[in-house]
């Protein structure tokens, strides 16, 4: 005796196997969107080229890029030789200009001058540079003294260096 089954109740019905061919809705939403991606990807390009050609153009300042002594030092031996002592106490840190007038400087500058000569050469080398501080060993030749070797100490105030200590029988 055979038994037969009865008709599904519809209450349950096997899952459907997936169709073969694609879906046509899935490269059409692709290429729907694409104007958009390229857009997006461009406009990154576009920045990225932007930043970069800033940033060559105008290089971010580094906290420990100064510059060097050498170019006050330089400045303070032409104005002793120039015996341009407008132009030297304009090197002065504040503090020591805040010891004296123009006046009074350039007056001590010129005694210098009348017991030890002129200045004719000067040259100086540049010692040990921290942070603020820079010494400076400046080799001096006057008239009537001869070969005269002085110590100064420059500071650097965040922009330039200025003459801050300097041994007064020499400059």
């Amino acid at each position: 005796m055979e038994t037969r089954m009865p008709p599904p109740s519809g209450k349950y019905r096997p899952p459907a196997a997936p169709d073969p061919t694609p879906s046509s809705s899935g490269p059409r939403r692709l290429l729907a969107r694409f104007p958009v991606v390229l857009g997006a990807a461009a406009g990154l390009a576009l920045a990225a080229v932007a930043l970069v050609i800033l940033l060559l153009a105008h290089p971010a300042p580094s906290l420990t890029q100064k510059p060097p002594p050498d170019a006050a030092a330089r400045a303070i031996c032409a104005s002793l030789r120039a015996q341009s002592y407008t132009a030297l106490y304009t090197e002065l840190t504040p503090h020591l200009r805040g010891l004296g007038t123009q006046d009074q400087f350039s007056a001590s500058q010129r005694q210098v001058d009348s017991v030890q000569g002129a200045v004719t050469t000067c040259a100086f080398s540049v010692g040990h540079v921290a942070a603020s501080s820079a010494d400076v060993t400046f080799h001096i030749t006057r008239a009537r003294a001869g070969a005269l070797t002085g110590q100064a100490g420059l500071a650097f105030d965040g922009s330039t260096w200025q003459l801050d200590t300097y041994d007064t029988s020499v400059l």
